[in-house]
């Protein structure tokens, strides 16, 4: 009876002692960490190799550089050092207390397949990793050869087993770019992603977007696709909801924005005009834009107007090819074609031309009297800060019907000049020069040179022929507005 007790007891004992052996020859010998790593060649479909590699499993381990190659995605990692908990190993879990890479380039290879992809595993049935802290100190991220992140701080913590990848506490710093949150790959038959962050873009212009934003959808498979929404907070209040898809390759993302006020400060140092009412359709692609939706512009009227924008944007330099705007219940019709630079921080660069029908003004109702109408014409602006303007069509107004105008000046947020304005009908002919304060006392100077006026249209009393020579200086431009008439000769 003793001596089967005794066999047992020693073949216990046999074993703890080849076990305890293993493991130290795995945790604290060189052997033992190439034969660890050695064993992640078995992962399936990915090619590893790795360099430099100095210390031993149980700590610390530092490695020069390591390769990662998969169909879809390329990883290289240099000078990276880890310490581990080499207990965990015995129950396939490496635990990691402290990682960090100096250096780690992602590149995502585009995708050939036309059938659906097979099922994705994150690591081999028997293996879990945990890591308390990853830093990484310079990350780059590219796709189709160009690089989308760059020189980026990443930090958080892992755990990674066979069908999912958790990251807590993410942080991803760059110098534009601040986002941290919680982030979760979801492995299978397609790789689904969910995300909840916070996140901060800022320009160069020293404004600052920041909102939160939530993803979720699948990343991989015949459809991939995101849905993403966003509460924009500063530098105003702002609603996105969108869906990014990339069939094949061909990258597009479809959505809706909205929002009570739109400030346009965050391109323009002193902008003219900002956007209220905003209800925007968006599509973008590699392709170009199109934006259709509506919006107001309280500066120039309270009336709802429609637009239809389809542009180009790239390297700060939007392109409209196709700018279509109306107001609603009202036959206006304005387009315009040109680009918009806006490299440069205090004002962008604009080079546009605009053409219209049925202009009225002001934009009220269909119902409204209109103090000027123009059944076409055609308006340029140019130039950076203080912009050269032209403008040229026909015109109506209260005692002038049916006449030509031209006018050319300049305008920058201050000031609205009118270097030559010329007006001819069968009323006669007028001549001149303006400018107004664009500011609240709106202080304006109107010269006029009146050629053959018919002036009975305004009283059948007065001559239909005659010629005056004034300027006309006031503030204001409502019931307690302010004018005096200081040269007048005829």
């Amino acid at each position: 009876m003793k001596k089967p007790v005794f066999v047992t007891s020693l073949v216990i004992l046999l074993l703890l002692t080849a076990a305890s052996v293993a493991i130290g020859w795995l945790c604290y010998t060189a052997s033992g960490l190439q034969f660890a790593l050695m064993q992640l060649n078995h992962i399936p479909g990915v090619r590893l190799s790795v360099e430099g590699v100095q210390g031993k499993l149980a700590g610390p381990l530092s490695i020069d550089h390591i390769s990662i190659d998969h169909e879809r995605v390329a990883i290289d990692l240099d000078k990276v050092n880890i310490e581990l908990t080499p207990a965990a190993l015995i129950g396939g879990v490496i635990s990691i207390d402290h990682l960090t890479v100096e250096k780690i380039n992602v590149h995502v290879k585009p995708s050939h397949k036309k059938t659906p992809d097979h099922p994705i595993y994150l690591l081999p049935h028997f293996l879990r990793i945990s890591a308390e802290q990853v830093v990484i100190q310079n990350a780059s991220y590219q796709q189709d050869n160009k690089e989308i992140i760059g020189d980026a701080h990443l930090q958080g913590s892992v755990a990674l087993s066979r069908k999912r990848l958790k990251i807590n506490q993410l942080m991803l710093l760059t110098q534009q770019i601040d986002t941290r949150g919680d982030l979760v790959l979801q492995a299978g038959p397609v790789l689904t992603l969910n995300a909840a962050l916070n996140a901060k873009y800022h320009l160069s212009s020293g404004v600052v977007f920041s909102g939160d934003l939530n993803i979720s959808g699948s990343v991989t498979g015949l459809s991939p696709q995101l849905n993403m929404n966003a509460q924009l907070d500063q530098p105003q209040k702002a609603s996105i909801t969108s869906l990014l898809k990339w069939p094949d390759n061909q990258w597009n993302l479809q959505g809706d924005l909205s929002a009570e006020v739109l400030h346009l400060a965050a391109w323009w140092k002193r902008p003219a005009f900002s956007l209220k009412a905003v209800s925007i359709q968006f599509s973008v692609s590699k392709n170009g834009m199109r934006n259709v939706g509506q919006l107001v512009v309280p500066e120039f009227s309270s009336t709802p107007l429609k637009i239809d924008v389809q542009a180009f944007y790239a390297d700060q330099v939007l392109t409209l090819h196709s700018a279509k705007v109306s107001a609603i219940n009202i036959p206006t019709q304005i387009s315009a074609q040109g680009t918009i630079d806006f490299q440069e921080k205090d004002a962008p660069i604009i080079d546009l031309q605009s053409r219209w029908t049925d202009l009225r003004w002001p934009l009220l109702s269909a119902k409204s009297i209109a103090l000027i109408t123009s059944a076409q014409g055609l308006f340029k602006i140019s130039g950076q800060s203080t912009y050269q303007y032209e403008l040229a069509g026909q015109i109506s107004a209260p005692y002038w019907k049916d006449g030509l105008v031209s006018i050319r000046g300049k305008i920058n947020p201050d000031l609205l000049t009118v270097s030559r304005y010329e007006a001819s009908g069968s009323q006669g002919r007028l001549a001149g020069d303006a400018s107004l304060q664009l500011d609240s006392l709106q202080e304006w100077r109107l010269g006029i040179e009146g050629n053959k006026l018919d002036a009975s249209v305004i009283d059948a009393r007065w001559p239909s022929d005659i010629n005056i020579k004034a300027t006309v200086q006031g503030r204001g431009f409502n019931r307690q507005a302010e004018f005096d008439v200081y040269k007048c000769s005829s």
